[in-house]
């Protein structure tokens, strides 16, 4: 729009188009720097900081050379600002692991004096943090766009001499962060290879179809020692991780592999109450995903859970037995309800922890990210024509499916490709024994 409003205010001296224009120039709509500015002396920093990553000293003139272009000059200052604007948001967790913990969180950049200190190790992780909570939003960076944002900041801080080899190991090893490279450079061979053994070993898959029965199974098994008597605490949080892993994996299988932040999201009541039980809309389970907790921005159409899948059963046993296990569950509009604060979601580390967990107690190691591979890999190993579907189903492009999973189908284009020549020499061998070659 931006473009389009300056093209309009830069040719307006064309008769033509200076007659269909108003006679004052167009109000030129401002960038995302404009709107949510830094404060100057911290975007001074930010300009001295991208200059000296973007040039090099030639040791033999003694004169600085231009390292990288204007577009990559523009991604450094985009990555330092975001960082830097993320940090007002940004909570402190008060976790005893102090890589988690933001102690020291800034409220006001404007009372910042070191604006370098900014770019330390706990800063960095509490901004990429909140990244990652936002990420599912409309309006906020994916997570290949994370990913890279990241990066050029770790490049940045090395060629300023403000980066340690701790903080740039403690950045990279964030799996949101190894996700992002996963999408950005199309997927990881670690989680290539997982998902080439799910559909090669039937056990595998068959754990993977049932795992929301299979950890049901597990929590009921916790809740049936303790018949006849109070459950442990223990008990207790066992029972609980295990439900709540079981039904959020009924929604995933019987339902849609949404992401975790929207799962996560999903609420029982209030006025923006996208959850309901049978009888509610529907004689199923159904939910949908509003526009403003998309990544594309669209609404997601209501979803039924499939009662083949063995979804409602599960979702049933949930929140009969597993929910009121949580201590502020009554008063919660969330499905999943966090368990210690009052009103908030199951928080995300603490929900894929349990989650890693319990799949690995049933002989399926993996986190909850890769819900969404394995189950665009059982599509399309069915059939690569179901690209369109997994694709939708996954929230992505035909595009990037095709990039990810293009190995699924890499065996059988070989072979179509071996069909074609072997059709092609029978009919060149046919013409010369006609005589017609």
């Amino acid at each position: 729009m931006r473009s389009a409003q300056k093209f309009l205010n830069s040719f307006r001296f064309l008769p033509e188009l200076g007659a269909l224009l108003p006679a004052d120039p167009v109000p030129v709509q401002p960038s995302l720097r404009d709107l949510d500015a830094l404060p100057d002396h911290v975007d001074d920093v930010v300009l001295a900081m991208t200059q000296k990553a973007s040039t090099t000293r030639d040791r033999t003139t003694g004169k600085d050379a231009v390292r990288v272009g204007k577009q990559a000059r523009d991604r450094y200052r985009a990555a330092l600002r975001h960082h830097l604007r993320a940090l007002p948001h940004c909570k402190p967790h008060h976790n005893p692991d102090p890589l988690i913990d933001y102690p020291s969180p800034i409220t006001d950049l404007t009372t910042v004096n070191d604006v370098e200190g900014l770019f330390a190790v706990d800063h960095l992780s509490a901004s990429l943090r909140r990244t990652e909570e936002v990420e599912h939003l409309p309006g906020t960076l994916s997570q290949a766009s994370a990913y890279a944002y990241y990066n050029n900041i770790l490049v940045i801080l090395s060629r300023n001499g403000l980066l340690d080899d701790e903080t740039a190991e403690i950045i990279k090893s964030s799996e949101f962060y190894q996700q992002g490279k996963e999408l950005a450079d199309g997927m990881r061979p670690a989680t290539a290879h997982w998902c080439q053994n799910l559909i090669a070993d039937p056990t595998k898959e068959r754990r993977f179809r049932n795992l929301h029965r299979l950890m049901k199974r597990d929590a009921e098994a916790i809740i049936a020692d303790a018949k006849g008597r109070e459950m442990t605490r223990t008990e207790i949080e066992r029972a609980r991780s295990l439900g709540t892993c079981a039904a959020a994996s009924a929604i995933e299988w019987s339902g849609a592999p949404i992401r975790m932040a929207n799962c996560l999201g999903l609420r029982l009541h209030g006025s923006r109450k996208n959850f309901f039980v049978p009888g509610q809309k529907s004689a199923s389970y159904e939910f949908y995903l509003p526009k403003e907790e998309t990544k594309s921005g669209g609404e997601v159409a209501p979803i039924e859970l499939n009662a083949d899948l063995h979804g409602p059963e599960v979702l049933d046993w949930y929140l009969e037995t597993i929910r009121p296990l949580f201590p502020h569950a009554e008063d919660n509009i969330y499905l999943f309800p966090a368990v210690a604060n009052a009103g908030r979601p199951l928080g995300k580390g603490t929900f894929d922890a349990w989650f890693q967990r319990a799949s690995g107690e049933v002989g399926l190691h993996m986190s909850f990210h890769r819900w969404r591979h394995g189950y665009a890999t059982l599509l399309l190993d069915t059939s690569w024509s179901n690209l369109k579907v997994a694709a939708d189903m996954l929230g992505n492009t035909m595009s990037v499916c095709e990039s990810n999973y293009a190995w699924i189908n890499k065996k059988q284009l070989h072979k179509d490709g071996q069909a074609i020549i072997a059709e092609r020499s029978r009919q060149k061998e046919a013409e010369i024994i006609e005589g017609r070659v």
